[in-house]
């Protein structure tokens, strides 16, 4: 079975590094990236296609909602 790959995007790193201990302790999940900012977001997403983005609504470098308008382009 593959599992779910998660991608999270924040720049609060100690919210990162919590929210990557607590997904590795479930079965079946996977950390595909950690991003601070939004700088090669979009790049990374495309590269590794996460099942799953957990993205911080005020990350610096990027307009979020640009962000989901690329992304409904993508799929």
């Amino acid at each position: 079975m593959f599992d779910t790959q998660v991608m999270i995007a924040s720049e609060d790193s100690t919210f990162s590094q919590r929210l990557c201990a607590a997904l590795a302790l479930s079965d079946g999940l996977s950390i595909a990236g950690v991003h601070t900012s939004g700088a090669g977001l979009m790049d990374a997403i495309r590269q590794k296609h996460p099942d799953v983005l957990l993205i911080d609504l005020m990350l610096p470098g990027v307009n979020t909602l640009t962000i989901f308008n690329e992304l409904l382009q993508y799929i």
